[in-house]
């Protein structure tokens, strides 16, 4: 009987010692990239401590896992304080200072993290991602050909090292990220066109193929196919994405963009402050409930996630749209102008400040600040599509539909992806038929054939 009772303890020794054997790297990756953040931090340390040993390359990997898994709960200091023992070492790694430099360009810490890419690139001058933060940098401050430049060195590596980077998820996505920045300044049309489905084909398609968990691929595809109002493809990538990370707040902020899109807006808040309660501290998740809050007239409401957004990311065009539009619809134009003017010292041409102003505004119909807006990032970027649409829906309903005409016909020509474009073209020219029926103040558009009467009494 003894003997039979130290057998059982024996297994259940050694069950035991089984069940706490740390997880290899690859594994704890990958509870980080199904959204099991917590476990995949709890795998990440107890390598750390069972490894106290390893070589360079292993304890980088470690910091950055750790950094990641902090960066998706919002906990951005704790990530910083990560990563910052590699990084301030006396050879440190330069995907350590490149996630640094990241994590700090999305803060709005442009001096930092322009200090850590420079230090990684003297560790290594072609270092994929931190190019990609350059790229970003530059982009952030307006500096648009330099940021265009570091995007075509990145596509043209990636062409080079064709079968290297096929090997690689995480270069892939950011070859595809930067292959659509190069795309929408350089190409038009139907060239444009080819350019954007290689991107989501051969580049993040690909990514998917090397690492079924790269979560991040299926939803920059679902981003670009919003970006053209393709929203049934955009979900349909978007859940692709949610599947595999249920937690990626990323992810559930997009989709909430798509309700917002189809005025589906307590299904956007839903989604919203769901992203809030996986992260706290995302800034995108705040922008979200901003628009939101003004489509349904929670001017108040906007404004304080608005301030939640800014506070974020002080420097952040998005942001800084959204508190200038909450202060512009509470009838408070100093506040605007001064948000305006911190968009402005940051980036002395800020079009996406301009065009997300000019979408809030015109939601709510304040025609007059909405056409600034968007004239002024049609100044700051000619070749931007969105900014020319916006206007273009503007004029629609204020009855310039000659000038909207020439807008949309430019924005398709520039973008024939945007189904939105393609989609009022439709509409006006089916209204070439229609003709006004004035009177003093008025003048309604009809079809003569059937309303001309109807046209009258309106």
């Amino acid at each position: 009987m003894s003997r039979l009772i130290s057998i059982v303890l024996l297994g259940l020794t050694a069950a035991t010692s089984l069940a706490e054997e740390p997880a290899t790297l690859d594994e704890a990756r990958q509870l980080w990239q199904t959204g099991k953040y917590a476990e995949g931090l709890d795998a990440f340390d107890a390598l750390a401590k069972a490894l106290p040993e390893a070589d360079a390359k292993t304890k980088s990997r470690i910091a950055l896992g750790r950094a990641d898994c902090l960066a998706s709960q919002g906990e951005y200091d704790k990530a910083v304080e990560a990563l910052t023992p590699l990084a301030t070492a006396p050879e440190p790694s330069a995907d350590v200072l490149a996630r640094l430099a990241e994590i700090q360009l999305g803060r709005g810490l442009w001096d930092d993290a322009e200090a850590n890419a420079r230090r990684a690139l003297k560790v290594d001058p072609d270092h994929l991602a931190t190019r990609w933060v350059v790229a970003r940098l530059d982009e952030a401050r307006g500096q648009n050909e330099q940021a265009l430049k570091t995007c075509q060195w990145i596509v043209d590596r990636r062409n080079a090292r064709a079968a290297e980077f096929r090997k690689n998820a995480d270069a892939l996505v950011i070859v595809g990220q930067a292959a659509e920045r190069n795309a929408r300044a350089r190409f038009r049309g139907e060239e444009l066109a080819d350019e954007l489905n290689t991107v989501i084909n051969e580049i993040y398609e690909a990514a998917l193929e090397v690492d079924p968990r790269c979560w991040q691929a299926a939803w920059l595809e679902g981003r670009l196919f919003l970006a053209g109002y393709r929203e049934g493809s955009a979900r349909q990538e978007l859940f692709r994405a949610l599947k595999i990370n249920p937690q990626a707040a990323e992810v559930i902020v997009t989709l909430g963009q798509v309700d917002l899109q189809g005025y589906k807006l307590a299904d956007g808040r839903r989604k919203g402050n769901e992203a809030l309660e996986i992260n706290p501290h995302f800034a995108p998740a705040h922008v979200l409930l901003v628009d939101l809050n003004i489509s349904d007239e929670r001017f108040d409401d906007a404004l304080k996630s608005a301030r939640k957004a800014v506070a974020e990311n002080p420097r952040d065009q998005d942001a800084l749209a959204r508190l200038a539009a909450s202060y512009r619809l509470l009838v408070n134009p100093v506040g605007a102008f001064a948000a305006e003017q911190v968009a402005l010292a940051s980036n002395p041409r800020p079009s996406t400040f301009y065009a997300a102003l000019g979408e809030r505004l015109a939601d709510r119909r304040k025609y007059l600040s909405a056409e600034r807006a968007f004239l002024l990032a049609t100044v700051a970027d000619p070749e931007r599509a969105d900014a020319r649409i916006g206007l273009g829906m503007l004029y629609m309903q204020v009855g310039r539909e000659d000038e909207a005409q020439a807008l949309f016909a430019a924005a398709f020509d520039a973008d024939p992806f945007n189904v939105r474009a393609f989609n009022q073209m439709k509409v006006l020219k089916h209204m070439t038929a229609y003709r006004p029926v004035t009177t003093d103040h008025f003048s309604v558009l009809v079809e003569p054939k059937q309303d001309a009467l109807l046209g009258k009494y309106m």
